[in-house]
């Protein structure tokens, strides 16, 4: 009797590089509440997955963003993380000199 193999990996890629990006701080990445790694401007993080659902954090220390999302067997889920200034942010930069930087995840077409 021949054993079935199990159903293949998906692959998550998360991407920070797009141009309106501050381009500082660096984002803090966890998937299913483990740490993952740190991405700076212009990196990618590639990870194998399991199929079903998984919940994606990202933190810049100043405020997170949360994905949730389920994979299929052999899926590539791609999302787009950056930071950016909040609204607002430009005026607290010249009053104070510091303003907020938001930092946000999204899914990209495969």
């Amino acid at each position: 009797m021949a054993s079935e193999a199990p159903p293949p990996n998906a692959i998550i890629s998360i991407t920070r590089d797009t141009p309106d990006d501050v381009q500082d701080r660096w984002i803090r990445v966890w998937l299913d509440g483990e740490a993952q790694d740190v991405l700076r401007y212009g990196m990618t993080l590639t990870l194998e997955i399991a199929p079903g659902h998984h919940t994606l954090k990202v933190s810049n220390t100043l405020t997170r963003d949360t994905y949730e999302f389920d994979a299929t067997p052999g899926e590539h889920v791609k999302l787009r993380c950056h930071n950016k200034i909040a609204r607002g942010g430009f005026l607290t930069i010249l009053m104070i000199g510091v303003g907020a930087i938001r930092v946000r995840l999204e899914r990209i077409a495969a």
